[in-house]
């Protein structure tokens, strides 16, 4: 009897546990305006839309790789595997499976591809008080072959400014999918450097990005963030 007690205990822990975590996860990442999404509103990806969708991307929110695996199409945030999926409306939904099981999406944001200028750009769709916005936050782009010069500049490098003398930022270099990545300490966002020479690299399609001009001048490398340069001091 003493044991039956225990294990109905044992097992009310146990699935409070679960539940408490259930909404402890979703309040912190998903948000209150995320509900489950519907898997049975989505209509399949066609095989020239994996084609399309599957790639590099330079975005407002970083870096991102688009990837498919038997028409099953994902990319990576902040270590989270999301899934992109398609409803009858033409617009792409990123859905995160809390615990791997449940579907999650925001209610209020989706994207689609648009061609312009000659580039394939992402365009965010979202709603604020209840009026849709579309805005342009990003565009794919094909990686160039990083050259001996730039690999050997990857490393943590001091962010030094005359016109900001206490600066105490940081910058890091590094290769990822054999792209050139750079992450500024006051941004902690990834964003992609696509090399223009062995003196010079850029953010794809970037025009005021955070990170918007790395250069080689006199055996020295310089970032130019806006308005603002830095010398880059290798730690």
């Amino acid at each position: 009897m003493i044991g039956l007690l225990f294990d109905g205990v044992a097992m009310f822990l146990s699935e409070t546990s679960l539940l408490y975590k259930l909404l402890i996860l979703s309040a912190l990442f998903i948000g209150s305006s995320s509900s489950v999404f519907a898997d049975n509103e989505t209509v399949e990806f066609t095989p020239q839309e994996v084609r399309q969708l599957t790639g590099h991307y330079s975005t407002s929110y970083g870096y991102f790789h688009i990837r498919s695996n038997n028409g099953v199409v994902t990319t990576l945030a902040e270590g989270k595997r999301i899934y992109l999926r398609k409803k009858e409306d033409g617009l792409i939904y990123p859905v995160y499976k809390l615990l791997g099981l449940i579907p999650f999406a925001k209610d209020d944001m989706a994207f689609s591809m648009k061609w312009a200028r000659g580039r394939q750009l992402v365009i965010l769709h979202t709603q604020e008080n209840g009026k849709k916005i579309t805005s342009e936050v990003g565009e794919k782009f094909t990686p160039i072959p990083l050259s001996k010069a730039w690999q050997q500049r990857v490393g943590q490098y001091k962010l030094v400014s005359k016109s900001k003398p206490n600066t105490h930022l940081t910058f890091k270099l590094y290769i990822k999918n054999n792209l050139l990545i750079g992450i500024r300490s006051d941004d902690d966002t990834p964003y992609p450097l696509l090399p223009r020479s062995d003196t010079s690299a850029i953010i794809p399609g970037s025009d005021e990005g955070h990170l918007v001009d790395l250069t080689v001048k006199n055996n020295q490398l310089f970032l130019l963030v806006g308005k603002n340069s830095y010398q880059l001091i290798k730690q």
